[in-house]
């Protein structure tokens, strides 16, 4: 953590309680506008658990797959 950033911390958590729980809530808000994000991820696992149910996709072992990763170079 940043110098500035535990400044901050340590003046938020001198507030007093209704107003750290506040601060709190406006974080809170502030980190959650991906909600559309989590909606179309959502949508993207569903739609491939479905093509693994349907058998359109034939998944792999995790070993399979770490394997093949490692000869790409990732």
């Amino acid at each position: 953590m940043s110098e500035a950033a535990t400044q901050l911390l340590s003046s938020v958590l001198a507030l007093p309680e209704d107003e750290l729980r506040a601060f709190r809530d406006a974080v809170d808000e502030a980190l959650s506008d991906d909600a559309g994000d989590d909606a179309e991820l959502d949508a993207i696992l569903a739609k491939r658990m479905e093509d693994i149910r349907s058998g359109r996709v034939k998944p792999i072992p995790g070993e399979e797959f770490f394997r093949q990763l490692r000869e790409q170079g990732a």
